[in-house]
């Protein structure tokens, strides 16, 4: 059933050393589902040190998790005056990636 959170049913059986069978069945066991996301967005390259107010080069890669094609996307890129840093994929939907560290697969080079 899609949307369901009933993971299934824990069943044993077993038989004693005397042929008696045995047997347990638990009620439903439920689960949250596991959200999946449609798209993943990895740093790839960034330059060891950046100077503020000047551009710099990042390379990062937009990686399509599903079958069906996605896009086109926004990729924005925002800093706060706490040092945080983000970049922001807009387009289907909407995805914010915090931090340097993330996943692979279609590079674009942003300026």
């Amino acid at each position: 059933m899609e949307g369901s959170n009933i993971l299934g049913k824990l069943q044993i059986t077993w038989r004693t050393n005397l042929g008696e069978s045995g047997r347990l069945q638990t009620q439903h066991i439920l689960g949250s589902p596991v959200p999946r996301k449609e798209i993943d967005l990895q740093v790839v390259k960034i330059p060891p040190a950046i100077i503020m107010h000047k551009p710099f080069e990042v390379q990062l890669r937009l990686t399509n998790q599903t079958e069906r094609a996605l896009g086109p996307f926004e990729i924005w890129y925002s800093g706060d005056s706490n040092g945080e840093l983000a970049f922001m994929v807009n387009g289907l939907q909407t995805m914010v990636s915090f931090g340097w560290e993330q996943k692979v697969n279609h590079a674009s080079k942003l300026m």
